[in-house]
């Protein structure tokens, strides 16, 4: 059994068979980055009126209590909560997820019905089993078993590869949705072009390695033929003077003062007024309450972080984990349309079921 959560949505990915008498079914979990600063996460299962809690290993893993699969025909529900450091719940404790019916299977003795620990004794016997642990280490230590006699010199080995990263991923969990494994080694990049960290695959999960970056270097100096006003001079033609500055602009008749730029006004100043497109990254804040009509729905929208005109045009940009939870709720198109400032959302298939906020490219558009 597999299931996602995405801040406080849980979706089941693969549902398993379950049966009565099934005993140790395994169930996993993958979290989106929001529960990374989490712990203690915990899976509630819930089949009729009985219910049992299991807190999960360090890879988000757990087995289904076999309490819960002890009558047939009823529905086994799932869901899961987690607590920050100062114990407050969040992301808020995910609704139950839907994993399917109970089928009839092997005959389970009255006697075997309760076997799972309560929460208190799974933590005492983690707590139990990872001290015994250390304890024969060290004990092992001090007698010197891992004490062994000096290796012989090996030969040398083969060049290493250097780190290739095979691309670049907006989130943590836009990459673990794409490539919940690899091969090891395997690197990626996660953040923007200019600023990201690198995640290499090790053989269990994706391991943050920093920033390749290393830090901003002094800055150099001055270079020559400086334009200023120190020297100031009049000429004709294109950057054409005496002395090491002008401030006169090349072409057009306008002059320019002290640092202003060569072309601010004039004739070639018109020809580029407007020609270079205007691109700003923003975000779509959603309601959620939509309208619809011949099975379209819409509403009024805004975006936060970039400026709208009427002449804007407004992209989405969702991450993979967002499309994944778009379709779970039957949304086959999400758009943006401009109409002389008022920017309105339409979906089709059904209604975004949260409201919340979509990444966006914002362009001016001009005749």
């Amino acid at each position: 059994m597999k299931l996602t959560v995405n801040g406080s949505a849980i979706r089941c990915l693969q549902r398993t068979i379950v049966t009565t008498g099934m005993a140790g079914a395994p169930v996993d979990f993958a979290f989106d980055e929001a529960w990374d600063a989490i712990s203690g996460k915990t899976a509630v299962f819930r089949c009729g009126d009985v219910e049992r809690q299991m807190v999960l290993d360090e890879n988000g893993g757990a087995v289904i209590p076999a309490e819960v699969l002890h009558t047939p025909g009823r529905t086994l529900y799932i869901g899961v909560y987690g607590a920050t450091g100062s114990g407050a719940t969040w992301p808020a404790p995910t609704p139950f997820c839907d994993c399917g019916m109970v089928l009839l299977g092997a005959e389970v003795a009255e006697e075997a019905a309760d076997i799972t620990p309560t929460l208190a004794q799974q933590v005492l016997l983690a707590a139990e089993t990872a001290q015994a642990i250390a304890q024969s280490v060290r004990d092992d230590a001090d007698s010197g078993v891992f004490d062994g006699e000096d290796g012989a010199d090996g030969a040398d080995g083969e060049d290493g590869h250097g780190l290739i990263v095979m691309g670049l991923y907006a989130t943590l969990a836009a990459l673990q949705a794409a490539h919940p494994t690899a091969a090891v080694g395997d690197a990626y990049a996660v953040g923007t072009t200019v600023s990201n960290a690198i995640y290499v695959w090790d053989g269990s999960g994706w391991v943050n390695l920093g920033s390749l970056a290393g830090p901003q270097g002094p800055a150099g100096p001055q270079g020559p033929n400086v334009i200023n006003a120190a020297t100031a001079t009049t000429f004709s033609g294109v950057l054409v003077g005496s002395g090491g500055s002008v401030t006169a602009q090349a072409v057009d008749s306008a002059p320019a003062s002290g640092s202003a730029a060569l072309v601010t006004s004039g004739g070639v100043a018109a020809a580029l007024a407007g020609k270079q497109p205007v691109v700003q990254l923003g975000d779509v804040v959603f309601g959620t309450t939509w309208s619809e009509s011949s099975g379209v729905y819409s509403q009024t929208v805004t975006v936060t972080g970039a400026t709208v005109t009427a002449n804007s045009r407004v992209d989405l940009q969702l991450f993979a984990a967002q499309r994944l939870v778009m379709q779970g709720w039957g949304v086959t198109a999400l758009w943006v349309e401009n109409n002389s400032g008022t920017l309105t959302a339409y979906a089709l298939g059904a209604q975004p079921q949260e409201g919340g906020t979509i990444q966006c490219t914002v362009t001016e558009v001009t005749a």
